[in-house]
């Protein structure tokens, strides 16, 4: 699992409105792609709006981040995320 965390730039500032039907577009992009957005947040403070997106990998998850960048509306920053499952796996295989 991946979260995405989103600001517009100037471009996407400037055609605001039209952010609910371009989260719906990047949705489908990235579902063409082999991945799926599980929610998208329109947010206050330091990021204008989140994703929680599954990827089949860090390599696809990069290619989806790279074209939503190529349309000029976001810039994104991408962090993966563990479920507390996951991290419990993880935190064994260091004898914790």
């Amino acid at each position: 699992m991946y979260l995405m965390l989103i600001n517009w730039t100037e471009q996407g500032v400037k055609g605001v409105a039209k952010s609910p039907r371009r989260s719906r577009a990047f949705a489908t992009m990235a579902e063409e792609m082999g991945c799926t957005v599980h929610s998208i947040f329109f947010t206050m403070g330091r990021y204008d709006s989140t994703a929680r997106v599954t990827a089949p990998d860090d390599e696809m998850i990069s290619a989806l981040a790279l074209k939503v960048a190529q349309v000029g509306n976001v810039r994104t920053e991408t962090l993966r995320a563990y479920t507390e499952a996951e991290f419990a796996r993880i935190v064994e295989k260091i004898g914790g």
